[in-house]
């Protein structure tokens, strides 16, 4: 079995976060591809069982690149073991409710392990713009991070079973 873990990423905690999901998959899973959508045009999911979308989600929105591929994969997507996960600073049911909504909803609905990995602010990787944004409506004045590697430690197991 193969699985492939497709994720496009800002600032970097969603790259962090697949690789840890792919290192949690080692051991378990036969075969694992992880991609950044970033650039790509087009990705054959042929020879995959398993294929894992994550994506990060500002101001309510999944990264583009994400969604599109999401769009445009949907019908072959739906054959496959599918899990989907978020990154981002909300947390806990607002968080998964918030994944529920970026995502198609034919997906969501299809997908066997959905989570949220939580997120991080990272000020020296945002413009001015981004740090006045998260300063005022964040109330953050310092990086933080709540990245779970629990969590992506327990969708690893959930996806495999």
């Amino acid at each position: 079995m193969k699985t492939i873990i497709l994720y496009a990423s800002k600032y970097g905690s969603t790259e962090e976060c697949a690789k840890m999901l792919t290192e949690a998959l080692e051991g378990i899973e036969e075969s694992i591809e992880l991609v950044k959508l970033t650039g790509k045009e087009n990705v054959d999911l042929t020879g995959y069982s398993t294929v894992i979308i994550g994506g990060p989600v500002y101001m309510g929105k999944l990264k583009e690149e994400v969604k599109i591929f999401c769009t445009q994969h949907a019908e072959e997507l739906k054959t496959k073991n599918l899990g989907l996960f978020t990154c981002g600073m909300r947390e806990g049911e607002e968080a998964l409710s918030q994944l529920d909504a970026v995502f198609p909803q034919e997906l969501v609905k299809h997908a066997k392990v959905k989570d949220h990995f939580g997120g991080e602010f990272v000020f020296q990787k945002m413009n001015f713009l981004e740090k006045l944004i998260i300063k005022a409506v964040a109330k953050a004045k310092d990086d933080s991070s709540t990245i779970s590697p629990s969590r992506i430690q327990g969708y690893a197991r959930r996806i495999k079973n």
